[in-house]
Parts: C-alpha cells; sequence; structure tokens
C-alpha cells in the first residue's frame, strides 16, 4: 500500500470513529429529553467532535460549505449566514436559533436543543431545504425555498422536528 493510501485509510478510520461517536451522542441525547442541563452538555459535545474531523470529511454534496455543520445563531442576530438554513425561535428572526450548513440534514432537532422551537426561518443555503412537522423527516413537509426568509402560519409555530435538503 502507498503511503497516500495509508494516510487515506487512517483519515478515513477517524472519520468513521468520529461519526459514530456523534450518532452515540445524538442517540443520548433523545433518550435524555426529560434533563435538559445534561442535554445541552451532550449537545455541545456532539457540535465539538465534528471539529475532529479532516478537512472535507463528510461533505456528501459538491455544495455543502466548508464550515461547520450546524452553528448557533445568538439572540440579536437576525441574519443567517451565506451558506446555511437558519431556524429561528421567534418571530422577526429574533430570540437565536440554529443554521444548518448547506447540503446538511438534522433527523431530530431536539439533537441541538431546538425540538419544535422555531417560528420563523431563513434560507440562504443556496439550495431548496424542507423542514417537517416529526422526527425522520415524517409528517406534514414544509418548502423553505432558496433566499427567502419567512414567518411561519400561526398554525406552524414551534413545529419543526426535522430538516433536510429537498
Amino acid at each position: 500500500m502507498t503511503t497516500a493510501g495509508a494516510d487515506t485509510l487512517a483519515a478515513t478510520g477517524l472519520q468513521l470513529s468520529v461519526v459514530a461517536l456523534s450518532q452515540c451522542v445524538a442517540l443520548a441525547l433523545i433518550t435524555i429529553e426529560r434533563f435538559p442541563p445534561v442535554k445541552a452538555y451532550l449537545a455541545a459535545l456532539a457540535l465539538a467532535t465534528t471539529a475532529l474531523l479532516p478537512a472535507g470529511a463528510g461533505a456528501a454534496h459538491a455544495d455543502a460549505v466548508a464550515g461547520p455543520p450546524v452553528i448557533t445563531i445568538p439572540a440579536g442576530q437576525t441574519r443567517c449566514p451565506d451558506g446555511y438554513v437558519c431556524l429561528f425561535r421567534d418571530y422577526e428572526f429574533q430570540g437565536g436559533g440554529y443554521g444548518v450548513a448547506a447540503g446538511h440534514s438534522i433527523g431530530f432537532l431536539g439533537q441541538v436543543g431546538f425540538n419544535d422551537q422555531m417560528s420563523s426561518w431563513a434560507n440562504d443555503s443556496g439550495r431548496r431545504y424542507c423542514w417537517y412537522v416529526d422526527a425522520n423527516y415524517a409528517g406534514d413537509r414544509h418548502v423553505m425555498e432558496n433566499r427567502y426568509r419567512v414567518n411561519v402560519l400561526p398554525q406552524e409555530n414551534d413545529q419543526a422536528s426535522s430538516l433536510r435538503p429537498c
């Protein structure tokens, strides 16, 4: 085996180990939904493990953003960064929230402590996204066109449970 081949194999092994760790942490988050302090700690740990991936690892799509797959939007920031689809806690893009990099999905928004909390969204990802009322992309599907900024309808408020490109 060549040196380049060995390096690729080692990087792939590291990537698989980190992805497996992230998935274990995500399952733990689902299990401990009733314990907010532990849940917040594990959510931070799950996001931190993505920093261990080699550059470009896990980028399943050619248009995936080079930054982290999920970012926190602090309260007071109403702009969604280019390359992300952003979910906001309150109407008018207020209250903070999360941004998901283009090409990435979240099967259960509870993984980042944001299940059933979205009141507005902005899509600057460069692609069409959909949010769903149930985990794992089930239930009613709501289209999020690229370059749109939307306050959800009152009956849709605090209903989002999963998100993916569509």
